[in-house]
This record gives C-alpha cells, structure tokens and sequence, in this order.
C-alpha cells in the first residue's frame, strides 16, 4: 500500500507564527536582517524575513535575498557527521 500523505498544515497560520519568531530574534538581536525557509512534509516550502538587508538606505529584508553563510557550513557539516556515526552511517575510523 502506498504511504499516507501527511495532513496538509495550515500554512497561513504556521507562516504567522513563524514569522512572529523571526520577527521576535530580530528584535532581540543585534544583527540587521535575516531570512528563513521552511520545507513542511507535504512540501509546501515558506519563505519569511525580517529587518533591513541595507541598513543605510533602510531596505527591507525580502525572502528572496541571498545571504552569505560564514563559517556555518562547517558547523553543519560535522553535526550531520557525527549524527550519521550515531546510526551507524559513517565510520571515522574508515580509510578514505
């Protein structure tokens, strides 16, 4: 049988919410903008941002804008890392 479709989320709701968030970080922080994407399990994908992407010509923060990720990549990559030795995936100890 095939598998079930997860329930469809309310997105309106959900991008609210998130959105309250985003916009809760932002004003806490000290960073000027931000944005974040969000892929539900039925796929509906949600694009949100907040604050300024240019803080002298005060411009929005728009979801579509593209951020650089620094040095987050690494982080990334070595939490994935030690997530898939957890599971038996990967093997640190293995020759290249």
């Amino acid at each position: 049988a095939p598998a079930a479709r997860p329930a469809r989320t309310d997105t309106a709701q959900l991008r609210a919410r998130l959105q309250q968030v985003l916009d809760s970080a932002h004003a806490a922080g000290t960073f000027p903008g931000a944005t974040a994407g969000v892929v539900l399990a039925d796929g509906t994908a949600l694009a949100l941002a907040t604050g300024l992407s240019d803080t002298a010509r005060r411009e929005r923060m728009r979801p579509d804008h593209l951020l650089l990720a620094g040095s987050v990549g690494k982080t990334l990559a070595a939490a994935v890392a030690l997530q898939l030795v957890q599971e038996g995936a990967l093997d640190l100890d293995a020759p290249i």
